[in-house]
């Protein structure tokens, strides 16, 4: 992410897109939280898209938009964020409920 108007974008972008799918970010660089990540996809049967972003573009993210969440994954889902324990507690909802719609969705066709 070249500049702050460019991280807004990319922001807003994933807020749209967790509607139609829930979005995991984490911090590529960080073992633990690519630790998570593969868990928070395995347990979700891989229903989580994983977004890992490098050192600048999380830093920025943390420092700019979601101060709170420092340290932490941020899961997106339907336009929220979601971090912290939140991010465990809400996979196995998020989950069935992206397999339900996904399973509506395929059943209407």
């Amino acid at each position: 992410m070249a500049s702050l108007q460019d991280m807004a974008e990319f922001v807003d972008e994933t807020k749209e897109r967790s509607r139609r799918a829930p979005v995991l970010l984490y911090a590529g660089s960080c073992a633990k939280c690519r630790f998570i990540s593969s868990f928070v996809g395995t347990f979700s049967l891989q229903s989580i898209e994983q977004i890992p972003l490098d050192v600048a573009e999380w830093d920025a993210l943390y420092r700019d938009y979601f101060p709170e969440a420092r340290g932490y994954p941020i899961l997106f889902y339907r336009g929220r964020p979601w971090f912290g324990g939140r991010v465990f507690l809400a996979t196995p909802l998020v989950a069935v409920i992206s397999a339900l719609r996904a399973l509506d969705a395929a059943l209407k066709r």
